[in-house]
C-alpha cells in the first residue's frame, strides 16, 4: 500500500475504527480515511459473488488514487533495497496501482538503492510461493488461472531470491 489506511476491526461484523491502522511510540500515524463511514459489507459481498472472487478493491482504490498527502508512506526514506510483487488479478485491493505509485515516488526521489516491481498477470492476493488451501478462494489461482498463478508465484520466488542475493 502506498498510504497508511484508516483502521478497521471485526467488531459486530467489520467496522471502521476512528483512526489509523498504525501508531508509533503510542502516537497515531496520519492516515487516509475510507470514503464511506460504515464498512460496506453488502457491497463487498455482492461484488465478491458477482466477480466470483474475494474483493475489497473498490474500498481501497480511492485511498490509493487519492491518498492524504500526510499519510503517503515515505518510501524514499527506506535505507535498503525495495522489492514489490503484485498481480493484475489481485482483486482484494489495488496492489498493482499501489506498487506503481510507490515506484513513481522512488524514482522521483532518486532512490539510491536497488528497487524493483514484479508485476504478474496471474496470481492473487495470496502471492506466496506455495500452494495453500486458501488460494482456491481467489480467481487468480484457480480454474483456468491455476497454472498461471502457480508459475507466477514460483517465478516471483526465484526473482526474490536473486534480488536478495545481491545484498
Amino acid at each position: 500500500m502506498n498510504t497508511v489506511c484508516q483502521g478497521f476491526a471485526k467488531e459486530k461484523g467489520i467496522a471502521f475504527l476512528p483512526g489509523s491502522s498504525w501508531s508509533f511510540h503510542g502516537k497515531e500515524i496520519s492516515y487516509t480515511p475510507y470514503v464511506t463511514e460504515k464498512f460496506p459489507m453488502g457491497q463487498v459481498l455482492r461484488k465478491s459473488i458477482r466477480l466470483r472472487d474475494i474483493t475489497m478493491y473498490d474500498l481501497y482504490l480511492p485511498l490509493v488514487q487519492h491518498p492524504n498527502p500526510e499519510a503517503v508512506i515515505p518510501v524514499e526514506k527506506i535505507t535498503g533495497p525495495v522489492l514489490l510483487i503484485s498481480s493484475k488479478m489481485d482483486y482484494m485491493w489495488s496492489s498493482e496501482l499501489a506498487a506503481e505509485q510507490i515506484m513513481k515516488r522512488i524514482k522521483e526521489h532518486r532512490f539510491p538503492y536497488d528497487y524493483r516491481h514484479l508485476s504478474y498477470d496471474y496470481g492473487s492476493h495470496l502471492f506466496v510461493p506455495m500452494d495453500l488451501p486458501s488460494t482456491k478462494f481467489f480467481k487468480g489461482d484457480r480454474g483456468k488461472n491455476k497454472e498461471g498463478g502457480r508459475k507466477a508465484r514460483m517465478d516471483s520466488l526465484a526473482k526474490t531470491l536473486e534480488f536478495v542475493s545481491k545484498w
